[in-house]
Parts: structure tokens; sequence; C-alpha cells
């Protein structure tokens, strides 16, 4: 049950974008929720296409994304997803290369010091997609780049 978190700080105008988290932590052989592995999933295909990965890591994640019938972002945490994971942990150094990504909680996503696997893949969305042609906002952005259940669970209704 993926979620927005606000993390405004208190008496603030809001001017910071919205913060995508996950209500549990997605792992591989998990119990997972399945709109949290398609957040996880969505975040990951727009690190593929931006700045951030190396050629030979972009070349490797695209070649996963187009792999297969199935939508990359269906939800399942499977080897395809596991290999993405490990080539964003690759990355960012990150210090834990579990495979595991992790729900942040308001401290560390509002704190610019405090490193998480989904701290980044949401810093990584808002820079790559910032005031594009997709939109303004996280919201508008997610009416083009995340599937419909998705969506509907983060804003609720259906993207107009």
């Amino acid at each position: 049950m993926a979620f927005v978190m606000d993390i405004t700080p208190y008496g603030e105008s809001p001017t910071l974008p919205d913060f995508w988290n996950v209500r549990r932590d997605v792992y591989p052989g998990g119990n997972n929720i399945n709109t949290d592995v398609m957040l996880i999933q969505s975040m990951l295909m727009i690190f593929a296409i931006s700045s951030a990965p190396t050629e030979d890591q972009r070349r490797a994640a695209l070649a996963i994304i187009e792999s297969g019938t199935r939508p990359f972002n269906d939800g399942i945490y499977g080897p395809k997803t596991r290999t993405m994971v490990k080539i964003y942990e690759d990355n960012v150094a990150a210090p834990f290369r579990d495979g595991i990504v992790r729900r942040t909680d308001i401290i560390d996503a509002a704190l610019p010091r405090d490193f998480t696997k989904l701290k980044g893949l949401n810093v990584i969305w808002d820079v790559h997609l910032a005031g594009g042609i997709a939109g303004e906002t996280k919201q508008d952005q997610g009416k083009i780049f995340l599937p419909l259940l998705l969506y509907r669970e983060l804003y609720g209704g259906y993207p107009i």
C-alpha cells in the first residue's frame, strides 16, 4: 500500500515534491504488498532512463525492462526486479546491497544528510522529471508513468 508522505516542515508552505513511500519493506521472497513493489519498479524505470546510471548500467537496466511479455512494473518482486535493485544499489554505492528497499521514516526523508534507497529513488525521479513535459508535480507525472492501480492508491480517483 504505497502512499504519499508529507515531509514539509511544520508551519511552512509546501514547496517540496511529494515523497512516495511504501508501507512495508520490499524484498525478494518477502510478503510484499504488490503496489509497494509497483512503486519501486516504476521508480527504477525512471532511474534507468535518468542520467544517474553508467552507460553499462543503463544498457543492462533497459534490457531488463524491455524483456518478457509482462510489464516490468507488475508488482511482483522476481529475478528481474532483484537485478534492477542490484544495479541501483551498485550505482549509489548503497551501504547494504541486500536487495531490500526499506520504508523510509519522516526523519530520514526530510533530512538531507540521511540516505536511504527509497529516498534516492525519489530524488532521481524529482530531478529527472522536474517541470518537464510530464507535468510540474509528481501527481501529474504519476498520471503518465505509474500503473493505474498504483496511482489510485497514492492519490485516489482516476487520473484525468
